[in-house]
């Protein structure tokens, strides 16, 4: 635990964030003082700042829930790699000190430094196609490699496909820090056994021998060291969980939070045991926004969530960036939308670093993998602490950065916070269907052409397929292009047979060119671009 030195003041601070919206904690601290003052001040001085519900639900909490609640988060945290922050603690994250109501606690599950390195957001549609989520993968993937750490939601879809891309990123480099090391034991012995014989040829067999067997060694030690500290400094990836830290959601998503909280971090700022609840994405949205550099949106439909966060970042002056699709994908219009009112178009890792702050783009390159030399200094010096009570901590609207550019002013009005969208969107959120398409995207395999001798339809006999051919397996992806296509408009736009036409798709399928989407929809994949 951290920034707390006693229960009387964990138990403060958990009252405070339980009872009161961040807004109202915040006055409070302002005009009382620390935690404790606040629950010792009189009801009529706590009236006058927040008013009469306000402080009826913060004695309530404090007489029937206090104990309960710090027993709760002693349990959680004696779990082991879990944290504490509170929002005078020097571990908070700066950014988030830029949102007018930053949450008062954050319960933190993995490594909590990783809240002050440079951060990329990338968020997108819980239905996402196949295509976006590769897509979401392999960006993530990229900028992790450059050293940036990617928040997202833990969503279905492109969230989880943005933490897999990270984590995939990290294990790489260990993977191939672990080949080099396989490599270094079997090649640098050799070359301390080879001046070891030097040295005995001058002072003895001896010698030459211990000479060898130390030089390897020492070797192979220095390889163990420096894979270490590039690990260490690879990119990770941050969740942003609108539950408490000790909840799932969605529970297919468990062994994602361990690898995440094993690589990165886990946050939330709910306690211990708090369900998922619909107004709860939003006010997890705020937070994505406020921790990044700047906000990629890879898949969204028109009334999508992500496009609340889109608009929480141009509030806050990060970056808006998104990936366009095909005109004719529905999931593709939020972000079309984005692009037509400013939002930077992506097409990958260089595009989203072009878009941001010279500074903040060097700060990540401290922290890429296989780079000499240490963190910068804006990441690596402990935060001065602070009183959080001070006017200076929590900025306002008006002290709010301003962008770095003006790409468009029409976003934050265009995707309003309206009751609506907030309502479809947290509808969106609780609502879990047999549609939901797998979170990890599937390897794709290179596909260098369709064999024209396909062992599954080797037969002619009647009613059985005929060989796929090239030239035919070519106009169905013509036929097919870049949008989502049904099998009626293939028929139509080939002219082939049903059976050719099926045979073709399965074909593709196979080699991992074309996806089939809910819907008896097919779409065709572009795989990602290997990385160096």
């Amino acid at each position: 635990m951290m920034a707390s030195d006693s229960d009387a003041a964990l138990r403060a601070w958990l009252v405070l964030s339980l009872a009161l919206p961040p807004r109202h904690g915040i006055a409070l601290l302002r005009a009382v003082g620390e935690p404790e003052a606040v629950l010792a001040a009189d009801d009529a001085l706590l009236v006058a700042l927040i008013g009469d519900t306000a402080t009826a639900r913060l004695r309530r909490v404090q007489r029937h829930q206090a104990a309960c609640l710090t027993s709760a988060v002693h349990s959680w945290l004696d779990a082991g790699n879990r944290s504490l922050l509170t929002l005078g603690d020097p571990a908070y994250p700066t950014r988030l000190l830029h949102l007018c109501d930053p949450p008062l606690l954050l319960f933190v599950t993995g490594d909590y430094t990783c809240l002050s390195r440079p951060m990329i957001a990338v968020v997108g549609s819980r239905a996402a196609s196949v295509q976006g989520r590769i897509d979401a993968r392999a960006l993530a993937g990229a900028l992790a490699e450059r050293g940036w750490t990617i928040v997202s939601g833990m969503a279905l879809g492109i969230d989880a496909a943005a933490h897999r891309g990270a984590i995939d990123a990290r294990q790489d480099v260990r993977r191939g820090d672990g080949r080099a090391k396989g490599r270094g034991q079997g090649t640098e012995p050799n070359t301390g056994r080879d001046a070891g014989r030097d040295a005995g040829r001058d002072a003895g067999r001896e010698a030459g021998q211990d000479a060898g067997r130390h030089g390897g060694q020492d070797k192979r030690q220095d390889k163990r060291q420096d894979a270490g500290r590039d690990a260490s400094r690879s990119g990770s990836t941050v969740a942003v969980v609108a539950t408490g830290p000790d909840v799932v959601y969605p529970s297919e998503h468990l062994g994602l939070a361990s690898e995440i909280a094993e690589h990165g971090a886990v946050v939330s700022e709910w306690p211990p045991g708090t369900a998922a609840r619909a107004l709860n994405f939003p006010r997890r949205n705020r937070l994505i926004a406020a921790l990044a550099e700047g906000v990629v949106v890879v898949e969204a439909a028109e009334r999508s969530g992500s496009l609340i966060t889109a608009r929480l970042a141009n509030e806050l002056g990060r970056e808006v960036l998104a990936v366009p699709g095909s005109v004719h994908a529905p999931r593709s219009q939020g972000c079309h939308r984005l692009i037509r009112d400013g939002a930077a178009l992506v097409r990958g890792a260089d595009d989203v670093e072009a878009e941001l702050l010279p500074e903040a783009v060097r700060c990540a390159r401290q922290w890429q993998v296989g780079r000499s030399g240490s963190p910068c200094a804006a990441c690596e010096t402990p935060i001065p602490s602070r009183p959080p009570l001070h006017p200076a901590n929590v900025r306002s609207d008006a002290a709010r950065r301003p962008r770095r550019h003006a790409p468009g002013t029409r976003i934050a009005a265009d995707v309003s916070s309206g009751s609506s969208t907030n309502s479809a969107h947290a509808s969106e959120t609780m609502r879990r269907g047999a549609s939901q398409l797998d979170a990890r995207a599937p390897e794709v395999r290179g596909c260098n052409g369709i064999k024209s001798d396909s062992r599954a339809y080797r037969t002619h006999r009647s009613g059985v397929p005929p060989p796929v051919a090239v030239g035919a397996a070519a106009s169905v992806l013509a036929a097919l292009g870049h949008a989502p296509t049904t099998l009626d408009q293939l028929l139509e736009r080939t002219q082939f047979e049903l059976s050719q036409v099926n045979a073709i798709l399965l074909e593709l399928e196979l080699a991992g060119t074309v996806a089939r989407a809910p819907g008896n929809v097919y779409e065709r994949i572009t795989p990602p671009t290997p990385r160096a």
